[in-house]
């Protein structure tokens, strides 16, 4: 650089004029010892890097595994050939790329030639053509991460092949239709817990729906619903709250708040299919895991799902199960949330649909076992030889529904209770608040049956012939109009009365679908709802099914108010 000496030396030459220095840094001898050093390290570490068996393989499966947690998670930043690929193969490239960890060399695709498997019903095992190769890759793409993109595909496309065992070892399912549940009164929560059922849930018109049941369908609980902490326990239901999103969701209290969920808003519930599912949760490990028709949809510690406390959403590896709360009540509901205290039934949210053969063990597995511990046999499970490794002590309960049986808790032979709500009605040819129906292909909810009745199914009314209806006619209208006069305005106003009877047949039978033994309905979304809890509407209504010669409908509410003694 150049300086004017003048100011270098702070004031100005003694001729007056400013004489420029040119000024140059030396470069010391330290220097290039220094520069000589770094190219010395430079060229050793390449040396070292290329003594690698294959540089390419660990390079990849280092990037594989830093960015998996984000493939998982669908982070728009992560690798975009992960981002396209489901959940199910987000999983298993996960485990394949942990499993060539073990032995960095090329790894060959496998893709196996044929699957057997016993499909849902039990019946005898198929066999599945060849799964087709993975899709093919941009040229750019390195041919390990093709072969485990091939790896996680196949193992996809045969988890979601694959069936186990039938809904139903025993032939025997449970019919739930929104007004009763089961109740176990046995210790059914632990640090290291896992829950698995059968579960088919039908497309039910909402109208039909009674407010026990609104909108979320318990499949086992062993708390209430709600969010406050001294609700301790989990449950397990499909839709969220005040929705009808197919989403199964995992619910539990931390101490703090009772709504912890987890879900995976992508692989949902489907109507009308057998489909098996479960969770696990493990305090020990932090860890809370969801698995729908042998797929494994949700798991903390892989960062798979969804997580809300209380609707807000976070990370799925923030849920906080190792903070769990135990329920310490003997109560474990199945196809209900525990009753409320003060008896309100609509926080229930009684499961409408049938569920098949369930087991609870007290252990909880690697989440890439979870599937074969709920999948497994009975008599693997009771044996302690599953894939698991759970131990034959931990099974705790296994109901398998057998008709014209008490469902019986098959390790202790404790019997399931049969619970309803205050409204509930046997059916014709129910022998129990929960039947036990047999599986089969002609398998119908009894709520896809119930219709209501038109006008057309209202028989008429009585009538009276000409000289008895005579005889009630006031002299006043005599004195006005004629015989004939009359008798053809009563001949015009019975249809109307009839058109009335049939509109009280259509409104009693709306409110005995779904509000019975309530004091009222709602209107628009038509659920029940109670001011004094005397069922006001059935003892109103009672006068007026006399008069219009309803005497059934009379009968029917007469009997319910004998049963049930108001306060």
């Amino acid at each position: 650089r150049k300086l004017r000496a003048g100011r270098r030396r702070g004031g100005d030459d003694a001729d007056g004029d400013d004489d420029e220095v040119d000024i140059r840094p030396s470069i010391g001898f330290h220097w290039y010892i220094f520069g000589l050093s770094i190219l010395l390290v430079t060229g050793l570490s390449f040396l070292n890097f290329m003594a690698l068996p294959d540089a390419r393989a660990h390079s990849l499966l280092s990037a594989v595994l830093i960015r998996r947690r984000a493939a998982i998670s669908g982070d728009p930043h992560s690798d975009s050939d992960l981002n396209g690929i489901s959940d199910e193969e987000r999983v298993a490239l996960l485990k394949a790329a942990e499993e060539a960890l073990q032995a960095p060399m090329p790894v060959v695709p496998q893709v196996p030639q044929t699957q057997h498997h016993a499909s849902l019903r039990g019946a005898e095992s198929q066999t599945q053509p060849p799964l087709p190769p993975a899709a093919p890759v941009a040229k750019s793409q390195p041919g390990l991460m093709q072969s485990l993109k091939g790896r996680s595909q196949a193992a996809a496309m045969a988890a979601s092949s694959a069936r186990g065992d039938s809904a139903a070892a025993k032939g025997g399912v449970a019919v739930f239709s929104g007004e009763s549940w089961l109740q176990l009164d046995e210790l059914s929560d632990a640090d290291e817990l896992t829950f698995g059922t059968w579960i088919y849930l039908p497309k039910v018109p909402e109208i039909n729906f009674p407010s026990s049941s609104e909108s979320m369908k318990t499949i086992a609980s062993t708390r209430q619903s709600g969010c406050s902490p001294s609700t301790k326990g989990w449950a397990f239901f499909v839709h969220e709250w005040s929705t009808m999103n197919q989403q199964l969701r995992l619910s539990w209290n931390d101490g703090v708040s009772a709504c912890n969920e987890i879900y995976s808003d992508t692989t949902l519930v489907p109507y009308d299919k057998w489909v098996n599912v479960g969770f696990s949760f493990s305090k020990a490990n932090n860890r809370a895991s969801i698995m729908i028709d042998r797929q494994l949809v949700v798991d903390t510690t892989l960062g798979l799902g969804k997580y809300a406390r209380q609707g807000a959403s976070k990370f799925v590896n923030q849920a906080p199960v190792s903070s769990r709360v135990l329920s310490n009540i003997p109560e474990l509901m199945l196809g209900a949330h525990v009753r409320q205290q003060n008896e309100d039934y609509s926080q229930s949210h009684v499961f409408i649909g049938f569920i098949g053969d369930t087991r609870l063990v007290k252990f909880s597995p690697d989440p890439m076992k979870l599937v074969s511990l709920l999948t497994c046999s009975a008599q693997d499970l009771l044996s302690g030889q599953n894939p698991s490794g759970s131990p034959a002590s931990a099974v705790a309960m296994l109901l398998q529904f057998q008709q014209k049986v008490l469902p019986t808790n098959f390790l202790t032979g404790t019997k399931f209770q049969q619970e309803h709500t205050m409204s509930y009605q046997h059916r014709p040819g129910d022998t129990a608040a929960v039947p036990v129906a047999a599986l089969n292909d002609q398998l119908v909810h009894p709520l896809l049956k119930v219709t209501m009745a038109s006008s057309e199914d209202v028989p008429q009314g009585p009538t009276l012939d000409p000289g008895t209806l005579r005889a009630t006619w006031p002299k006043e209208w005599l004195v006005h109009w004629k015989d004939s006069e009359l008798m053809a305005s009563q001949n015009e106003a019975n249809p109307w009365a009839d058109e009335v009877r049939a509109a009280m047949v259509h409104t009693w039978n709306g409110y005995r679908a779904r509000a019975w033994g309530r004091d009222d309905i709602q209107p628009v979304r038509g659920g029940g709802k109670d001011w004094c809890r005397m069922a006001v509407t059935m003892l109103d209504a009672l006068s007026t099914l006399w008069v219009m010669g309803l005497h059934d409908e009379f009968d029917a509410a007469a009997t319910w108010l004998e049963e049930n003694p108001l306060p």
